[in-house]
């Protein structure tokens, strides 16, 4: 291996998504529309170590959303995909190598832990956060690594 340090540079964009479990919205309830403000980013690493990158919700590197919808109602997000990576971008996102599992999604800001919070009068729900691990594995090539996800939100 090459002794000189290359960096990872980790982020993460959403992809908005709503779902009313698998049927159209009754025709009385407002659509929910999602506002993606920031994206998860994890700072930049060095390669040829592991480590598990956290990324709290409280974070500064949190993906931050704003939710409109159906006044006064409560709804659940949550994040869609099972056994997420990111990709290596620089090299191809191919091989093992170059795949970085994302887990551990934290919810809060507006929020609660299991991800529930409740729209306000108007519809509003502002400063719904997420977070991240990243599991970082020495053998990680260097590079920029990305990946796209579906953020859930559901009226409960």
């Amino acid at each position: 291996m090459d002794q000189r340090k290359t960096l990872l540079i980790i982020l993460l964009l959403f992809l908005p998504g709503y779902s009313f479990a698998g049927k159209k919205p009754p025709k009385n309830i407002a659509p929910i529309d999602i506002t993606e403000l920031h994206n998860l980013s994890f700072p930049v690493q060095v390669s040829g170590i592991s480590i598990n990158v956290i990324i709290s919700a409280s974070d500064g590197n949190a993906a931050v959303f704003n939710l409109t919808g159906e006044p006064n109602a409560a709804v659940q997000v949550s994040f869609v995909q099972n056994n997420f990576k990111i990709l290596n971008t620089t090299t191809g996102g191919n091989s093992p190598n170059e795949k970085i599992p994302v887990n551990s999604w934290t919810f809060g800001g507006s929020v609660n832990s299991s991800g529930v919070g409740v729209l306000d009068a108007n519809g509003n729900l502002n400063n719904v956060r997420v977070g991240a691990t990243a599991v970082v594995d020495s053998v990680d090539l260097g590079g920029v690594y990305l990946n796209s996800g579906t953020l859930r939100v559901v009226y409960q």
